[in-house]
């Protein structure tokens, strides 16, 4: 029996997003704080890895790069 590994990854993923901070995840050994800090800004993923779109962020006034500092209230 064969088991399409990528269906079943898609199946469990509640969202783009989450696949996407998944992933970022599992690039930074499975660390969180290494996400935040991670610089491959070459990576399309770069700005997707905190699991929200970065419109949506700029939206909300939440900051989710943490090399620019947070806009003054």
């Amino acid at each position: 029996m064969t088991t399409n590994v990528s269906f079943m990854a898609k199946k469990t993923e509640r969202s783009p997003l989450c696949a996407i901070r998944r992933n970022c995840r599992e690039c930074c050994g499975g660390s969180n704080q290494e996400v935040r800090l991670c610089t491959s800004k070459r990576c399309p993923l770069w700005p997707f890895r905190f699991g929200i779109s970065p419109l949506t962020a700029q939206k909300q006034g939440r900051n989710v790069n943490p090399f620019v500092d947070s806009p003054a209230s």
